[in-house]
């Protein structure tokens, strides 16, 4: 079974499994389907939980609701006219329910999601710096949730990923090599990046400044803003320093010491890694709740993890462990969906390539 069938299996599951017997019936573990499933939930060292909750923070810890503000306001976009929620909104499964995002230069940049009658919602304004009839990102926008499990790897392509001696390369270093200003973790060095992206939050307007020093002119503009000034696109999020020293505990640090890039990403990072959507019937029943799943859902999920020998769809051998992911890189085959990154011929996107060089990861993405 070649990877596109295979993927194919795997959506198929649902119909699969809801032939096999009424959704609404319960099965105990001392049934054949209970005992295959607790077998192969032993076998594949299954916990239900994909990290301890200890390492975890709270979205009520206040350098988590301090990132929250960061990821909803503005004021660290080039133009002020764009924030990380314009792509990742919480009410929008952590993603902004488009194909493709929009970015900045929207022509409505308040409105999310898809518009009236199913269109982009909010559409690229005409005549800005790079209309081309199009969305800006040439990327979907992957969600937020559950993103503090993911262990090696960030974005599409890895370019930001754990290296062997767990420093963390990011597309400012040569592949392979740690960078110094990653910061704590891969979600604190991926929430350093949109920054930098001209279609994403940089815009066109700032070409002159490389990543770091639009980071930079960033946290300093952001630490302009304090009590009286207005210059903040969000009124009420105006006094940025008061923020900052209530969430770090420096009652007495100025703006230049408190308010710095890495600090930004570290906050946004936070409210990022608390973001998580774990509580389900699945991990209820590897806790031991044998009620928590039906029949139904029982049969798919052997059919999910039993190798085709076994009578399944060999769903586990890419969506494998707690967290249903191998976080390697696959070709399946799909076509590409808007203008790309621009490698090869016209505005082709070679995926993992990009980053490895490696023939065997054209076209394969995370």
């Amino acid at each position: 079974m070649d990877v596109t069938n295979k993927l194919l299996a795997c959506l198929a599951l649902i119909f699969i499994a809801g032939c096999n017997s009424s959704p609404h019936s319960n099965s105990s573990s001392n049934s054949t389907p209970g005992k295959q499933l607790d077998s192969l939930i032993k076998s594949h060292g299954l916990t239900g939980t994909p990290v301890s909750s200890s390492a975890i923070p709270s979205i009520n810890d206040p350098i988590a609701q301090l990132g929250k503000r960061l990821f909803f306001s503005k004021s660290l976009s080039g133009n002020e006219d764009t924030a990380c929620v314009s792509c990742h909104h919480p009410q929008l499964g952590g993603g902004d329910n488009l194909s493709l995002p929009i970015g900045v230069d929207a022509v409505v940049a308040e409105l999310l999601g898809p518009g009236p009658r199913g269109g982009l919602g909010r559409l690229h304004r005409t005549g800005a710096a790079d209309f081309d009839g199009g969305p800006t990102v040439p990327r979907n926008a992957p969600t937020t949730f559950n993103i503090a499990f993911w262990n090696t790897f960030m974005f599409h392509d890895g370019r930001i990923e754990k290296n062997a001696d767990n420093s963390i390369r990011t597309p400012d270093v040569a592949h392979g090599t740690g960078d110094p200003n990653a910061g704590q973790n891969l979600v604190q060095a991926q929430a350093r990046f949109p920054l930098t992206s001209k279609e994403e939050m940089k815009g066109f307007a700032h070409e002159d400044k490389d990543n770091q020093q639009i980071r930079e002119f960033l946290s300093q503009r952001l630490g302009g803003y304090g009590a009286g000034h207005t210059d903040d696109p969000l009124a009420d999020d105006a006094d940025w320093l008061n923020k900052f020293r209530v969430a770090f505990a420096q009652a007495d640090a100025d703006a230049e010491a408190l308010i710095t890039e890495q600090n930004i990403s570290f906050a946004i990072g936070e409210y990022q890694r608390s973001q998580l959507f774990t509580a389900t019937p699945w991990q209820k029943y590897v806790d031991g709740d044998t009620s928590a799943l039906t029949a139904s859902a029982k049969n798919g999920a052997l059919l999910f993890m039993n190798a085709p020998k076994d009578g399944g769809v060999g769903c586990a051998s890419c969506h494998s462990g707690d967290f249903f992911t191998d976080e390697g890189f696959h070709n399946i085959g799909m076509p590409q969906m808007g203008r790309g990154k621009g490698d090869g011929a016209g505005e082709e996107d070679f995926g993992r390539f990009r980053e490895t060089k490696l023939e065997v990861d054209k076209f394969a993405f995370r």
